[in-house]
This record gives structure tokens, C-alpha cells and sequence, in this order.
């Protein structure tokens, strides 16, 4: 009897010992996994982070690019006309490809889209937004018009 009860033991602790590295492995599979992914998600957005940098050093010197060229071919306006300084300040805005505009009090999002005539999506997108991001008077969004 003493016998058998060693190899029951023995049994009982090589199937202990087998289950137990099967859960070591498949906890260092999943691991390896997560790891591989958590890399991939981090490479993923370093190269977003530089296409974002990229876009905007771009946008940028089309801006200064405008602004020249504004400065070299102003529009044809009327300045002698009795328009206020906020509706001469449109019409510049008006004739410029991109240009900041500056958040009022209960601006939103999508009556600045709609002000402009510019989808709200890609506005979001010209300025890292989501769609729960919050903006703010005084907040600086830029506005691309379509030519």
C-alpha cells in the first residue's frame, strides 16, 4: 500500500507540475503578445506624431507662403468705404486660403464648420481635435478654405 501511495503522489505532482507549466507558458505567450503590440502601438504613433509635425511645419510655411503673397497682391478693395474695422477684417479673411480664427463665447465646433462652409470632420483634423475635445473663447483653431 505504501508503494502505491508513492506513485499516486508522484502522479498527482508530475500533473501538478505539467499544468502548471503549461499555464507558465501560455501567461509568457500572452505576454510576448502584449508586449509585441504595446511596440507596435507605440511605433504606430511616433510615426503618426511625425506625419502630424510634418503637416504642420508644411501648413505653416503655406501660411507665410499666403501671407506674402497677400502682402505682394493685396485684393482689391474699397477701402475707402465706410465697412467696419470687424467686416474689412472678414473680407481679408475671406480672400486668405487658411488663417486662425480666433473661439468666441458659445462658438461650437460645427458653427464654425458651417460659418466657413468647411466640414466639421476636417476641421477637427486641421487642429487635433476629437470629436470630445472642448474649445474655448480665445482658443486659436485653423481654418482652411477650399480654393
Amino acid at each position: 500500500m505504501d508503494e502505491q501511495h508513492r506513485t499516486q503522489k508522484l502522479h498527482i505532482s508530475l500533473t501538478v507540475i505539467v499544468k502548471s507549466g503549461f499555464f507558465v507558458l501560455v501567461c509568457g505567450v500572452f505576454g510576448a503578445y502584449a508586449l509585441l503590440l504595446h511596440r507596435k502601438e507605440v511605433s504606430s504613433q511616433n510615426i503618426l506624431r511625425n506625419e502630424l509635425q510634418r503637416l504642420r511645419e508644411e501648413n505653416y510655411q503655406l501660411l507665410e507662403r499666403n501671407q506674402e503673397l497677400e502682402y505682394l497682391c493685396p485684393p482689391e478693395i474699397d477701402r475707402s468705404s465706410s465697412t467696419s474695422e470687424t467686416s474689412q477684417t472678414e473680407l481679408e479673411q475671406a480672400n486668405q486660403r487658411s488663417f486662425a480664427y480666433t473661439v468666441k463665447k458659445g462658438d461650437t465646433i460645427w458653427d464654425i464648420a458651417a460659418l466657413y462652409n468647411v466640414d466639421v470632420n476636417a476641421l477637427m483634423r486641421w487642429n487635433n481635435l476629437s470629436p470630445r475635445s472642448r474649445i474655448f473663447p480665445g482658443d486659436q483653431l485653423m481654418i482652411i478654405l477650399e480654393e
